[in-house]
């Protein structure tokens, strides 16, 4: 149970630092643009992209836990 926390927690530590780095950067974007009267809205669809990789990527994580742990159970079973 122990390890099954570490995991978890070491996982949301990375998708909050992952999360933080691409709304900082697409941040960055949008306020490169404060000199016009309007946002030019490419700089909105990458911080949409943004957001997309990075729902993407946590359900990757969630699915890669899932079958290391349908995995762990399997060699239990076989032992």
């Amino acid at each position: 149970m122990k390890i099954r926390w570490s995991i978890i927690g070491y996982v949301i530590k990375i998708h909050v630092v992952t999360l933080i780095a691409f709304s900082a950067v697409a941040m960055i974007f949008i306020l490169l643009d404060y000199k016009k009267p309007t946002v030019d809205p490419t700089k909105f669809y990458l911080w949409f992209i943004a957001w997309i990789a990075v729902v993407i990527y946590i359900v990757k994580s969630k699915i890669d836990i899932e079958r290391e742990e349908e995995y762990r159970k399997e060699l239990e079973k076989e032992d």
